[in-house]
């Protein structure tokens, strides 16, 4: 049987079509991958990784200028590998005895470029790490070494080179930050997470010092009297001296902006300071925190950006610690003078403290008690 021209032309046109179409899709992606390249700096001109934006295991991207302040180990993972059980094990380990007390942080990059062993997706690498209750952070799985790496990984090997140059020779390379995102330490997977811990004991020296100067420019928190004593840095990381509320009663809250009960007390914060700031002079100081389930994941501008949304007047205040080692020195002085049930330290998110026109802390209120239903407390102060 002979086919005819025409119903050769037939059969060819959308088989051409069809590959014209592919091949623009895969031009466009190439172009759409080259513009997202751009949110990064050049990787020989960085000078830290907060400079930096990843995307986190559920694609959402990650501003890696959260992690400013906390000494940081970077690793690329693998879920069968021969190492795979004991680097996790001791990952895991190290985070749960040092997040809290030091600080530390553990990013954990999947690589599938080491003889395949990295295969899953995201959800069966979330899956993989849910199994061995992993709570350090996870991010996409991507290039260590070639063309397509990381711009992140790019910078670090730039600034740790290794053995045999700068690439990275296996699954669970290992790079130690310090708090200003300065990659210092670059130690081979042969090196197990526990062994680390000499090395990140210089860098947490340093935050002592870092954290020593900073209570340096405040009083001793058993010793003092008034919040007006003391000084804090306000979102735009500007210092306030809180001898500015003088006069005003003020309600002080750690906030968070992914919590269950965000909503609530937003909208209750927003609706007091709006009835009372100016009839009665109401302050309302609020400090975003990240301890409590890691909701307050954002950097400043985020958070900025999620209270302009919501409309919020009263002050914000840069991120802070309320608990552990990392304390900031107001909270320091809020829960030596207002102590909590079992215990001083904060609970969780939006514990409130009110504050007499004196800068005294008269009352402290746990998380679950409404910001409107404060307004009785307060009647007894103006």
């Amino acid at each position: 049987m002979t086919i005819g021209s025409k119903a050769v032309s037939k059969l060819i046109v959308p088989i051409i079509s069809n590959v014209v179409c592919l091949a623009r899709s895969q031009f466009s992606t190439i172009l759409f991958c080259s513009k997202m390249a751009v949110d990064n700096p050049d990787f020989k001109s960085a000078t830290s990784i907060h400079e930096f934006t990843v995307k986190n295991i559920k694609g959402a991207d990650v501003k890696l200028d959260i992690y400013k302040g906390h000494v940081c180990i970077i690793v690329n993972v693998a879920s069968q590998c021969g190492l795979t059980a004991n680097n996790y094990k001791q990952l895991n380990e190290l985070y749960e005895q040092y997040a809290e007390t030091k600080g530390l942080r553990i990013l954990a990059f999947p690589c599938n470029q080491f003889a395949g062993q990295e295969p899953g997706n995201s959800e069966d690498i979330v899956c993989f790490a849910a199994d061995r209750k992993v709570k350090f952070d996870l991010f996409e799985k991507i290039d260590v070494n070639g063309d397509n790496a990381s711009q992140l990984w790019k910078f670090l090997k730039h600034k740790q080179g290794g053995t045999l140059g700068s690439s990275i020779k296996w699954n669970f390379t290992k790079f130690i930050v310090d708090k200003d995102g300065v990659p210092v330490e670059r130690h081979g997977p042969n090196v197990d997470p526990k062994d680390l811990v000499k090395s990140l004991e210089k860098y947490w020296c340093l935050q002592i010092v870092s954290r020593k100067m900073a209570e340096a420019n405040n009083p001793d928190y058993k010793s003092a009297t008034s919040i007006h004593e003391f000084t804090v840095k306000n979102i735009k990381g500007e210092d306030v001296k809180l001898d500015v509320y003088k006069g005003h009663i003020c309600i002080i809250v750690n906030v968070a902006s992914q919590c269950g009960l965000t909503a609530n007390n937003y909208k209750q914060l927003n609706e007091l300071y709006e009835q009372y700031a100016e009839s009665k002079g109401l302050r309302i100081l609020a400090f975003p925190c990240n301890q409590f389930a890691g909701q307050e994941p954002g950097n400043s501008e985020e958070i900025v950006c999620f209270a302009s949304e919501r409309k919020v007047k009263f002050d914000l205040f840069e991120k802070i610690d309320v608990n552990g080692d990392g304390t900031n020195p107001l909270w320091k002085f809020l829960k030596h003078k207002q102590g909590g049930t079992l215990g001083n330290f904060i609970k969780w998110n939006f514990t409130k403290f009110i504050i007499d026109k004196n800068g005294i802390p008269v009352e402290r209120h746990g998380p679950n008690v409404d910001p409107k239903d404060l307004v009785k407390s307060l009647e007894k102060y103006w």
